[in-house]
């Protein structure tokens, strides 16, 4: 982040993190394994569902998070990482390590349907398009076993199932999200998807193992850890004599909030404290990490966020537990990531394995969702005003602005803006042959990146062709160089975003950003310019006073809308009549 400049710096010692250096100068050096030198590295991703930047322990959160901030430590910090403003096509980039406009996921599947000019368009399938090739194709292609858990969200009928898609070994939720207790006690399945979506595709259960549907859950599965136990399976089964590649998607800490309440209960007195003293304290935190600087002023709290202390206090108590449920859900998130890794270490493939771990947005405070959907959760779960039942298997609840502001800390706005908060994510990658560890790195860097990566550490070539049409390049850079130490910045490289019509765009030090206008229902509709190295929170809109930037990075967006054939629509979707406040 354009906080401070610097190439390489090591943690400081700090209470929420485990096994941090001391030295703040040189990076530490790790000896290889001769004996796994030879071997092609295999590769787990870790990625999570809608969780804010700093909800980690090693981002100055005071969620319990000792297992995921361990292997960051150790690992390399991705400080200027992004992925796209919402999950699918964050998923689309990552699978295919191109722009989500290659992938299929130029648009939302279900925002495509109100833009008629992108109806039937390449680049606007609303899924992982069967033009595009996956990562996953490629490494099963060369001698890799390809495995997924956990959140597909790229495609519900069969021709887009993983398994199909280049994966060996599969177990999704092929949609977007659902309930994290997946079965009641009788093991019997749990959703929130209304009847029509399983009428619609003739099943009784969204989740898939292999290609077949699926349904037979034991009584009280909880998805973060029985995500876990799929994905260990997978690895037990295995063929030993190939390297492998599994991702694991989990859908925490992604509404519904739902989570066991003695784990709960250990973050009531926490939260106590409210949204406006938890984002100060955070705030501070940044500051003792060395991630922020010193003198950093946190802006004030957003106009549509209640002061905590104007709360009533009936107010003040569901909210509380609203976010204690939320990080209960991390908490557990980060045990079964521990429990992965221990088991890493039990089958001896920890020391060649690479793992990147990354939120797919920033954290959300807002629960989208179909009509159809809305009224069906209506009819059969709680909400706010069963305080008992807060967090249950029959309980569906989401954040609120106040959490995510926290969440989100100490970035600008949330999940689908491409303000900082909603694209710029933790991340880190972790090898223990790498030659550097513990650090922190400034490189520009993108999920499109973590495929690309993979190829080239398997030293695996990426087709010109695919299906018999020419197969446009990669667009993720590899991030190799990073473990023999070459953690500098490429002052060259940028990013651009478009989204249902929002734009975004970070180069160097500069960002365009845009974001949701309640008072007009459009996106912003002229570009806001940002120097991040001077105003890293976004604050102070440069528009007006740096014409020429300004032009320099509209071109360079011009250049994007081109390479990936964007069909820009109306930041207006609303007519007059339509607008909503």
């Amino acid at each position: 982040m354009k906080f401070k400049k610097w190439a390489v710096i090591l943690f400081a010692s700090f209470t929420l993190t485990m096994g941090c250096s001391d030295d703040d100068d040189v990076a530490t050096e790790v000896p290889k394994d001769p004996e796994n030198t030879t071997r092609p590295p295999n590769y787990i991703t870790l990625l999570v569902d809608d969780m804010g930047f700093s909800d980690i322990g090693i981002n100055g959160g005071e969620i319990s998070t000792p297992n995921i901030d361990q292997l960051a430590s150790e690992g390399i910090i991705l400080d200027e990482f992004y992925a796209a403003p919402t999950s699918t096509p964050s998923r689309g980039m990552l699978f295919t390590g191109k722009d989500n406009h290659q992938s299929g996921v130029g648009n939302m599947a279900g925002w495509i349907a109100d833009r008629e000019e992108q109806i039937g368009q390449p680049g606007y399938e609303g899924v992982l398009s069967l033009e595009a090739l996956p990562i996953s194709e490629v490494l099963q292609g060369n001698g890799y076993e390809t495995m997924i858990v956990g959140k597909w969200d790229l495609g519900e009928e069969p021709e887009y199932y993983p398994s199909n898609r280049g994966f060996d070994k599969t177990f999704v939720l092929l949609p977007g999200g659902d309930t994290h207790y997946l079965s009641d006690e009788n093991g019997n399945v749990l959703s929130s998807q209304p009847p029509a979506a399983y009428a619609r595709l003739g099943r009784e259960s969204l989740y898939n193992e292999n290609g077949q549907e699926f349904k037979d859950f034991p009584p009280h599965a909880y998805s973060s850890t029985y995500y876990t136990d799929k994905a260990i399976g997978m690895l037990d089964t295995r063929d030993k004599n190939k390297p492998f590649s599994l991702h694991v998607c989990y859908i925490a800490p992604h509404a519904p909030f739902q989570a066991p309440p003695e784990v709960t209960e250990k973050y009531i007195d926490v939260y106590a404290k409210g949204w406006d003293v938890i984002r100060q304290e955070r705030f501070a935190r940044l500051k003792e990490l060395g991630a922020i600087s010193q003198d950093a002023l946190q802006p004030p709290r957003p106009d549509s966020v209640t002061a905590w202390n104007d709360l009533s206090e009936e107010e003040r108590k569901i909210e509380i537990k609203r976010m204690a449920i939320y990080a209960a859900m991390i908490e557990i998130l980060d045990d079964n990531i521990g429990r992965l890794v221990k088991h890493l270490r039990e089958i001896g493939e920890y020391d060649n394995t690479v793992i990147f771990f990354m939120s797919d947005n920033g954290a959300a405070f807002l629960e989208a969702g179909s009509p159809a959907k809305q009224k069906y959760v209506s009819e059969n779960f709680t909400g706010l005003e069963n305080y008992e039942n807060m967090g249950g298997p029959t309980s569906f609840i989401s954040a609120n602005e106040g959490w995510a502001m926290v969440s989100n800390v100490p970035f600008t706005r949330y999940k689908g803006d491409t303000y900082e908060g909603g694209i710029h994510t933790a991340a880190f990658v972790h090898y223990p042959q790498s030659k550097v560890s513990g650090v922190k790195t400034d490189r520009l860097t993108s999920i499109m990146d973590i495929g690309a990566t993979m190829l080239d550490m398997a030293d695996i070539q990426y087709p010109d062709a695919y299906k018999n049409k020419v197969n446009i390049p990669l667009q993720g850079v590899s991030m190799a160089a990073l473990f023999d130490g070459e953690l500098s910045a490429d002052p060259t490289r940028w990013l651009a975003w478009e989204l249902d019509g929002l734009k975004g765009l970070r180069a160097g030090d500069w960002a365009l950003s845009q974001k949701w206008n309640d008072e007009t229902s459009c996106w912003d509709e002229n570009w806001n310019l940002y120097n991040l190295a001077n105003d890293p929170f976004e604050t102070t809109n440069l528009a007006e006073t740096e014409p020429e930037k300004l032009q320099e990075l509209q071109s360079l967006y011009d250049i994007y809308v081109e390479e990936n054939g964007v069909i820009e629509v109306d930041p207006c979707p609303y007519g007059e009549e339509d607008r909503v406040s």
